[in-house]
């Protein structure tokens, strides 16, 4: 689809929820993940809730200590199907309390996404959380596999193509059923937000299943931009082979001009490889992380 010019004037990103809480914290702490992007276009404010941890309680205590009110949300955006990012829907959609509040996500959000190993686990989107549910509680449903303007310079990623080999094996063996048959689940819903400022492209990922490489490089080839500024997002390096990570530094710093912020499913040795190697330029987040940029 064709890339709207318009830039985004002024950008917040809250992490409302990581695995972590940080040193002497007053935020909770739970495997999921949620951010808060506060952005300014044309002098009109917009809140969007991307992705919404595994459960409603801690995500509206660290709402509550924030000074964030959930009323104040315009929009939420899926990344994918798993439960530690998809869990707080039902309650934050009742929180949000609007008639008419729209959900972006891949067409295929609702499938049944499985682990079999240590043991048989389903971590696709929580069965209490259907969608007439949510709908009854005013969300309203935007599925789509295709790219998607959510506002001036802010893009729906859609499905992320998959060119780069170093990306292909997944960090966790999921599997899904399809007509009674078992079938492995390729995360083909992984999708990311990408957004266009001054400075250059802002990419928003949940936990980058399908390659934080493969990701940034749709998103540029979208775009028109040539470099990244800034990436935040889960990376899913956890129990990723050193040859991986490593190959996936490298690419960072090819792309990246400034900062990048991992958190949530990225791992530690990843993290620790990755300040290493970007030193100033990595940063790790938390719940209650505020990440603001200068745009001017």
């Amino acid at each position: 689809m064709e890339w709207n010019e318009g830039l985004v004037d002024a950008l917040t990103v809250t992490v409302l929820m990581d695995d972590t809480s940080g040193m002497n914290s007053p935020y909770l702490a739970q495997h999921g993940v949620a951010f808060l992007i506060e952005c300014t276009v044309k002098e009109e404010k917009k809140r969007i809730l991307f992705d919404t941890g595994a459960g409603s309680e801690p995500l509206l205590a660290n709402m509550k200590t924030a000074g964030i009110d959930p009323a104040s949300v315009d929009m939420i955006i899926l990344s994918h199907c798993h439960y530690d990012h998809t869990g707080g829907l039902e309650g934050i959609v009742r929180a949000i309390g609007k008639s008419d509040l729209p959900i972006v996500a891949h067409p295929g959000l609702f499938r049944n996404s499985f682990i079999t190993e240590p043991f048989f686990l389903h971590i696709g989107f929580p069965g209490a959380n259907t969608a007439a549910k949510i709908e009854s509680l005013g969300g309203r449903w935007v599925f789509t596999a295709d790219p998607m303007m959510v506002a001036t310079g802010i893009l729906f990623s859609g499905e992320i193509q998959r060119k780069h080999a170093q990306e292909d094996a997944l960090a966790i063996r999921a599997f899904q059923t399809h007509d009674g048959r078992i079938q492995p689940d390729h995360l083909v819903d992984d999708v990311s937000l990408y957004i266009a400022t001054g400075k250059g492209l802002v990419v928003i990922t949940g936990c980058a299943h399908a390659g934080i490489i493969n990701i940034l490089d749709q998103g540029m080839e979208a775009t028109g931009r040539s470099r990244v500024y800034s990436v935040i997002g889960g990376f899913h390096l956890t129990g990723a082979a050193d040859q991986r990570i490593d190959w996936t530094i490298r690419q960072l710093q090819d792309r990246v001009t400034d900062k990048v912020y991992s958190g949530h499913c990225t791992g530690l040795k990843a993290e620790g490889r990755m300040l290493e190697a970007l030193q100033e330029r990595y940063k790790s987040f938390h719940s209650g992380k505020v990440i603001r940029y200068i745009l001017d």
